[in-house]
């Protein structure tokens, strides 16, 4: 996830190169690693590269239904400008505005995407992930996996305060 943007900082505006994806990367916030394939576009913008990256990303995730492990697997559209830390033209040290965080190609004018997919694949986790539309999770009482095995725990608690609508409800099922 590297690439080397010396030649094409030299060039003007429009510039475009493609390059391709195949690497592992590392999720910080997640401390996993995930698998990324597919294209990056670099253009050259008056400021620095744009790098707009059509990716595929495979990440190994817990189910927050039954604990299992499961491969997820999505799409990741990153759109970003990435700006230089040295000004190619005349040699000195490009500033940004505070409060900018942009993200910066390395003084040897290597972009490194990792960051970048790391920030899109976390935003793209969904909070509670499942392994199947299916999952029916862990027993309440007993912590089975309701996937693999029926359990003979009463997980029907009701409410005292409703009790007696369960009882109106099964007078009128009769």
């Amino acid at each position: 996830m590297h690439y080397n943007v010396a030649g094409l900082l030299k060039e003007s505006s429009g510039y475009k190169s493609m390059e391709t994806v195949d690497d592992i990367f590392f999720v910080e916030e997640m401390n996993r690693q995930a698998d990324a394939f597919g294209k990056v576009a670099l253009i050259r913008t008056d400021k620095g590269i744009w790098v707009s990256a059509d990716s595929v990303v495979l990440i190994e995730l817990d189910c927050g239904g039954c604990l299992n492990k499961f491969e997820f697997q999505f799409e990741i559209n990153l759109e970003e400008e990435f700006i230089p830390y040295i000004d190619m033209k005349n040699n000195s040290i490009i500033h940004i505005e505070p409060g900018e965080e942009p993200f910066r190609i390395d003084a040897d004018n290597i972009i490194n995407l990792e960051e970048a997919f790391s920030q899109y694949t976390f935003m793209k986790i969904p909070f509670s992930p499942r392994c199947t539309v299916q999952c029916r999770g862990l027993c309440v009482k007993c912590g089975m996996d309701l996937n693999t095995q029926k359990c003979d725990c009463n997980t029907k608690h009701i409410d005292p305060r409703w009790a007696s609508l369960v009882n109106l409800l099964d007078s009128k099922n009769d």
